[in-house]
């Protein structure tokens, strides 16, 4: 930036020490005013832009002084950059001068290039500032651009899953009635009429009711995962109660494939209970599910408490899961084995994660293939 682009204001009330001075910097190129005492001063600083002033001490009516202080008091003008120029050398003054708002202290007869220097300096830090403040002000304006842009996109979000729960749950509703028709007159069909037709059409009604009864699983499913949270209050849960509770319901299953449940201290915190059952009856069941041919599943639950959250862990020795499908199986409706081997719906590892989100937590998992998973959650306090 040229120096004539940056105006100083000199005041003093000795006409000759402003004609040196202003002939001195009007030579270095710099645009030059000034006034004779402070009033004049202070009103040109209200009516006019000064990149820098140079201001004298001892002056009639309104010393140096007075002026400095009036500059830093004035909102839009007190980042103007002072520079006392007088004759007074004692400490008082120049420790004065800096407690009235003065960046900078010089004493008549001074060093043209000395005071050169130091004008050049505060100029330039005075210019760094303004950029710096402006930048500021354009990176608070496109930060609160796209803050509004955010939190309208959030909303929009936030509609579209609302309607989408909505939609989820009036169609797997509604579709319950005609299910629970066909299989109802399937059912009929096959114990009035097996073995009466040729054989397959008794394949054809087995494969009808194996249909109907994974699509009445899939819609509960479904259904189940569009309520959740709905309509319910967190409330203080007791883990070794929810686990008890869980454990009792996959007794048969337990104690058929001679499994073994360990588990460590568990808190006591605040949930939606029907959720949190459910979160650990996923994860139990899919350890029982998943469990390698010919070894008996083992399933270990712990939890450690981090700041503000508790971290749960659910370790199993099952198949494993590959590292490429750590986040594949957390997406509704994504499996990852067929029917005819393993059971599902594909809705399970979901409803984990809906139900950890519900509770600002996080679910995540680790595993070795053929060794065992280690899934972990997270909830807020």
């Amino acid at each position: 930036m040229e120096n004539n682009a940056h105006k100083i204001l000199i005041v003093d009330d000795n006409d000759k020490n402003i004609q040196v001075l202003a002939n001195f910097l009007i030579e270095e190129n710099y645009d030059v005013d000034y006034a004779l005492n402070g009033f004049d001063a202070l009103d040109l600083i209200n009516s006019e832009d000064f990149t820098l002033i140079l201001l004298d001490i001892m002056m009639p009516e309104m010393d140096g002084f007075e002026v400095c202080k009036r500059i830093k008091e004035r909102e839009k003008k007190n980042e103007i950059p002072v520079i006392f120029l007088t004759a007074r050398t004692d400490i008082d003054s120049i420790e004065k001068a800096f407690e009235h708002g003065g960046q900078d202290y010089l004493t008549k007869p001074f060093n043209s290039n000395e005071l050169l220097a130091r004008v050049k300096t505060h100029i330039e830090l005075k210019t760094n500032r303004d950029k710096l403040k402006n930048t500021n002000k354009w990176l608070e304006k496109k930060v609160a651009e796209r803050t509004a842009e955010l939190e309208q996109s959030m909303a929009i979000l936030e509609s579209k899953n609302n309607e989408l729960e909505q939609f989820a749950y009036i169609s797997s509703h509604d579709l319950q009635e005609p299910l629970r028709t066909v299989s109802s007159f399937v059912e009929l069909l096959d114990q009035e009429y097996r073995g009466k037709f040729d054989d397959n059409a008794d394949i054809y009604i087995r494969f009808i009711l194996e249909s109907t009864n994974r699509m009445r699983n899939l819609i509960h499913g479904l259904l189940e995962y569009s309520i959740l949270g709905k309509g319910r209050a967190a409330e203080r849960v007791d883990c070794h109660e929810i686990l008890r509770l869980v454990l009792e319901d996959f007794q048969v299953v337990i104690s058929e494939s001679q499994g073994e449940i360990e588990s460590g201290p568990l808190p006591t915190l605040n949930a939606y209970p029907i959720e949190l059952k459910q979160l650990f009856g996923n994860l139990i069941g899919n350890a029982l599910k998943y469990c390698r041919e010919g070894v008996s599943p083992i399933i270990n639950i712990s939890s450690r408490k981090q700041d503000d959250t508790w971290e749960f862990k659910f370790k199993d020795n099952g198949i494993g899961i590959d590292e490429k499908f750590y986040e594949t199986i957390f997406i509704i409706f994504q499996r990852l084995h067929n029917k005819q081997d393993y059971e599902g719906t594909g809705i399970g590892l979901a409803q984990c994660r809906k139900i950890v989100e519900l509770h600002n937590g996080k679910i995540w998992v680790e595993s070795i293939r053929d060794k065992g998973s280690e899934f972990y959650f997270t909830i807020k306090m």
